[in-house]
């Protein structure tokens, strides 16, 4: 595991005071957080759920998805609550599957509302961040 908040990365789990987030982005201090959902009814379109064996590794219950609708958070809120800066991490597959429905479900909230900027589509795909948004979906 990362030994600061700075060294967090792609795929991360860490903790905020209300919830575990997954980091799908990095820019500066910023991060890109996508929510871990232990009960995940109604399920919503941009979920991915987690195998069991991950979920067990994570310490999460069996029924926990990641909801892909990414947030904007600071280093410092991210990591006031903890002593360890992340809680664990993703496997390449999971994190492919939740960076693809991430992507997804900024073009389809793109296509929804097209009075955002597109910029937020392209924070998705790891091209530069421009954009001054605190939020990127609510």
């Amino acid at each position: 595991m990362p030994a600061s908040p700075a060294a967090c990365v792609c795929g991360d789990i860490v903790r905020t005071a209300t919830a575990l987030w997954v980091v799908t982005h990095r820019h500066r201090a910023r991060l890109l957080l996508c929510p871990l959902d232990p009960s995940p009814m109604p399920r919503h379109r941009a979920d991915v759920p987690l195998s069991w064996a991950e979920a067990l590794h994570l310490g999460c219950p069996a029924t926990t998805v990641i909801r892909c609708r990414p947030v904007w958070h600071t280093l410092a809120d991210t990591h006031r609550t903890t002593d360890r800066p992340t809680l664990g991490r993703l496997s390449p597959a999971t994190l492919r599957r939740v960076l693809a429905m991430q992507l997804a479900e900024l073009h389809n909230r793109q296509t929804e509302a097209p009075h955002l900027p597109a910029i937020l589509c392209q924070a998705a795909s790891g091209r530069r961040l421009h954009h001054p948004l605190s939020m990127v979906f609510s």
